[in-house]
């Protein structure tokens, strides 16, 4: 009985090592699927991660496409400035623009010069002013039959950075004093 026990006890040890060297492997797979499971968490919080970042830094860049420099007053900004006219917008000309994403063209405006402060515009004669397409090309939008200073450089071309206001009764001394400093 004793040789029978003996085989017993040595068949459950075998049985038994088999078993635990089984949970072992099962525990590493368990271990190893787990790891798996936490890296892939990672490289999916990264890729979002990374995802939103695109998108805010597109959103910066986007919001950034017109940038000018700090307001100058009214007399440096004529000093500068290449044109200056008080003028009444008669028609605009719009492109028409194809690819909304990246837009592009000049609007021209058709301006009636009532005073010409700078530049070789002739009072009473007609000016086409241009400026780009839409606002984050540093576009200027002006309505028809409205009268504005404008002040740009480059051949009557404006933008948001420069000095283009609706015309006021109380501008033409503004602008005159401003044109006694350029002297």
């Amino acid at each position: 009985m004793n040789d029978k026990t003996g085989v017993a006890n040595a068949r459950q040890a075998r049985m038994h090592e088999h078993t635990m060297s089984e949970g072992v492997e099962w525990k590493r797979e368990q271990t190893t699927t787990q790891t798996e499971q936490d890296n892939f968490s990672r490289t999916v919080i990264m890729a979002s991660i990374l995802h939103y970042m695109t998108l805010l830094l597109c959103a910066v860049a986007l919001s950034e496409g017109c940038s000018c420099r700090p307001t100058s007053p009214p007399a440096q900004e004529i000093c500068i400035a290449d044109f200056g006219i008080k003028g009444k917008v008669l028609l605009k000309h719009q492109p028409q623009i194809t690819d909304t994403a990246y837009p592009s063209g000049l609007v021209t405006y058709r301006v009636k010069v009532l005073k010409t402060f700078k530049g070789s515009a002739k009072v009473n004669g007609f000016v086409n002013v241009t400026t780009p397409a839409t606002d984050n090309l540093c576009g200027v939008k002006l309505e028809p039959n409205e009268t504005y200073v404008l002040v740009g450089r480059k051949h009557l071309q404006i933008g948001l950075c420069d000095w283009h206001k609706p015309w006021k009764h109380d501008m033409e001394k503004q602008i005159q004093d401003a044109q006694k400093k350029c002297d």
